[in-house]
Parts: C-alpha cells; structure tokens; sequence
C-alpha cells in the first residue's frame, strides 16, 4: 500500500525536522530552507507494510502559492505550527482552510502537529488552542518534538490511517520528481536553543 502525504505549516517550525527525524531518525540543526524536498519509506502500521510518499514543502511567504499545487497531490496532510510561535498557529488556520477549499472537501486525513513541545518554558501556544484547532476541522492533534523524537513516527501512523478510514486509496503515484528542485542542504548536528529553528 502506499499514501502520499504532505508537510504543510510556516516557515521555520521545524516540518524539515519532523521529516528527517521520521526518515533518517537524526535531528538537524541547521538547514537552508525548504523548497521542496521528496522522500520514501516504508513502516509496519497495524501489521501492514505502509509506502509512505512524503513531500516536505516551502514554509517560507515566497512560496505560498504553490500550496494548492502541493496539497492537491497530497491524500494525507501533516500540518505543523510551533508551539513557541503564536503567528505560525494562526497560519495552520489558514492553511486548513485553504486545503479544504483547495480539495473541495468539508473532511480530510490530517494532524496537526504542535511541534517543539520541549521547550516548555518559551511555550506561548496552549495545548487547548491547538486541540480546539484540531477540533474544529475533525483532525487529530498530536504533540511533537522532533529533537527529542516525541510522537513524530505516531503523526505518520495516524494521518495513515485516517486516510485508510477515509477510503481514498488513490492510485499509486510518488513524489519521484519534484515540482521544483530540492533545495535542503543539511549541515552538522548542532545543539539548538529553543528559540531558533
């Protein structure tokens, strides 16, 4: 089986980080900015081999309009805010919105993920916000860190399933040549303040 799922959320919370802590199991630290970059790997979700193609995309305002490109190839969606950055929240608003409206759907397969869940102590999104969030839409709403790992393989179980619930296998079709050139370059683990990324 295999699902196509898409990174969406603003630039700087750490979709990147997400995506190669789920692939590659390492954190990085710096990174130049998405563009888009494509990945495949296959996981055992509820004793079934899973093909997971993932597009990791552009956060940055420059390139927000090829969000309707990236979320019409996508049956699985992983939104991402950072718990650390209030405007980064208010933009996953709108970035399921426009997703909805892109797909023309009233309910689609799709976490929210509150990412940087470690650094407590910078926190300025409550747990509350992002679960009314993920509540509004019918979505399910996961805490992640992607430094330390926490729930990041369970936002890619759970957005499989729901697009298993949901019925739309699709037809099988990858990510295998990306709508523009992957521009990530990753340099070497580096400790990180909460603050940066």
């Amino acid at each position: 089986m295999e699902h196509r799922i898409v990174m969406l959320g603003s630039g700087g919370v750490g979709k990147s980080a997400i995506s190669l802590m789920f692939i590659k199991g390492e954190f990085v630290e710096r990174y130049d900015p998405t563009i888009e970059d494509a990945y495949r790997k296959a996981i055992q979700i509820d004793n079934e081999r899973v093909n997971i193609d993932l597009l990791d995309t552009a956060g940055q305002e420059e390139f927000t309009a090829l969000r309707d490109t990236y979320m019409r190839t996508g049956q699985g969606f992983i939104i991402v805010y950072s718990v650390i950055d209030p405007s980064s929240f208010h933009e996953a608003d709108e970035i399921f919105a426009q997703l909805l409206r892109t797909k023309d759907a009233d309910r689609l397969p799709v976490v929210i993920a509150a990412n940087k869940c470690d650094c407590v102590n910078d926190r300025s999104v409550t747990t509350k916000e992002g679960q009314m969030l993920a509540k509004k839409y019918g979505a399910t709403y996961l805490e992640v860190s992607a430094r330390n790992f926490t729930l990041v393989l369970s936002c890619f179980e759970e957005v499989v399933r729901a697009i298993n619930s949901s019925g739309d296998e699709g037809e099988s079709k990858c990510f295998e040549e990306p709508i523009h050139q992957k521009a990530v370059t990753v340099s070497k683990k580096t400790k990180r303040k909460c603050t940066v990324m």
